[in-house]
């Protein structure tokens, strides 16, 4: 059904906002703060009466970021209309509005519908202004580290929006209005069960929360990208199922051509003794499953923990290239370009403490105790309080990035003849 025209000469639209309609669904007027949605087909009433959700995302392109607001608005909840605006982190209208924000949450709207706007005022939660404050500083992080000068919004929002899915910045099961039903419901519930009960599901929740509360307030982002990182990868086996079925061929050259042409032989050979591990852990893991009875999880407490941190350390390990690992991810098409991997860091320190005469091992726990976000990354611990397979992986880290550094500056390290004994060690 077409789209119906709305009547330009009533609103005071510039060409550019007119555009941003038909290119994002929405106009963004900086000046005044305001967001105008594309609501032509609707009307005021419904205007009201709709359903708003909105968070800010961000996109860390090989072009530079982006910082993205988007909005999931719906009369009924299995049609939303999405929406979104991207902000020149180059533009100071832009960051000061980012800044204003991520400060108070208030986001003002005007449905645009065909001769009349309806005034809207959406307000972020807490947790969700908190959480925009955090992606601004990071977007802004990741621009320091592009390079300001570099950054070309155009070509970012280009590579942006071949690779985004609107969607996938608003994916959420409840909404803030069914946890409140659902929490009325359980009240009412609760009340007709014995306080013995009441008392024991309390002690349940606090044993969890001191549990796993104090690792998720030291590493909140850890949490959150790690809980992120579980669900693409599901969601990106779930599209080769859904491409491939039961093709087996078809899936088995696509992998194959993906790895030939992002790795070398030696990478590949290392590739295959971390498959191998893998296999065994889930040989392990289904094995435990099926000995256990329906309704008991016993048979899973046997099953290695931290297997993504295993494979990861077995990489690091075996040194594959991180250029290798983007080319590989990006002939799988799993990433936007430039979106995941770590920022590059500064290593003329810890190279210069290699000069001096220092072990790898002594530059390994004097960054640990320099380096704000190796601390944060371990949950605040010093190098000598961590266990064999971090100090592995931190000794590693270290290592690789004093002779990448040395390659680059063109600097000639003191010889690396005892290094093996010295890791061995760690």
């Amino acid at each position: 059904m077409p789209k119906k025209r709305v009547d330009w000469k009533q609103f005071p639209f510039t060409e550019a906002e007119k555009r941003d309609f038909d290119r994002f669904g929405c106009a963004f007027k900086v000046d005044a703060g305001v967001f105008h949605i594309d609501w032509r087909e609707r009307t005021r009433d419904e205007a009201l009466k709709a359903a708003i959700f909105a968070c800010l995302g961000r996109v860390n392109t090989k072009e530079g970021p982006l910082a993205l607001l988007a909005f999931d608005i719906s009369l009924v909840r299995p049609l939303p209309r999405y929406s979104y605006f991207p902000f020149d982190l180059a533009n100071s209208k832009h960051k000061a509005y980012l800044t204003k924000l991520t400060t108070t949450g208030e986001i003002k709207l005007y449905f645009v519908s065909r001769r009349q706007m309806t005034e809207r005022v959406h307000r972020l939660s807490e947790p969700l202004r908190m959480r925009a404050s955090a992606i601004y500083e990071q977007c802004l992080g990741d621009l320091q580290t592009y390079g300001a000068d570099k950054y070309e919004f155009g070509r970012a929002l280009e590579l942006t929006e071949r690779w985004l899915r609107i969607p996938e910045l608003l994916e959420r099961r409840l909404s803030e209005d069914d946890i409140t039903e659902i929490a009325d419901v359980a009240k009412n519930a609760a009340r007709s069960i014995s306080e013995e009960n009441i008392d024991l599901a309390q002690l349940v929740v606090r044993e969890a929360e001191n549990s796993f509360g104090t690792y998720y307030q030291k590493n909140p982002r850890a949490v959150e990208v790690r809980l992120l990182t579980i669900v693409e990868g599901i969601t990106y086996m779930r599209d080769l199922q859904r491409t491939f079925g039961g093709h087996r061929e078809g899936l088995e050259e696509f992998l194959t051509n993906a790895l030939a042409s992002s790795l070398s032989r030696v990478e590949l050979e290392n590739v295959r003794e971390v498959m191998k591990l893998a296999g065994l852990v889930m040989e392990r893991a289904s094995d435990s499953l099926a000995e256990t009875e329906i309704g008991k999880l016993d048979g899973l407490l046997q099953v290695p923990r931290g297997i993504i941190d295993l494979v990861r350390l077995a990489v690091v390990a075996k040194r594959i290239s991180p250029n290798a690992l983007v080319t590989l991810a990006e002939r799988l098409g799993i990433t936007v370009e430039g979106k995941r991997g770590r920022p590059t860091k500064d290593y003329s320190r810890e190279c210069e403490l290699r000069m001096s005469g220092k072990t790898y091992t002594e530059i390994a726990r004097q960054a640990v105790a320099e380096r704000q976000e190796l601390r944060d990354e371990f949950g605040g611990r010093d190098y000598d309080s961590l266990d064999r397979a971090e100090k592995l992986l931190v000794w590693r880290r270290i290592h690789q990035g004093v002779i990448t550094h040395a390659e680059r500056a063109g600097i000639s390290l003191p010889s690396d003849a005892n290094t093996d004994d010295e890791e061995k060690n760690v």
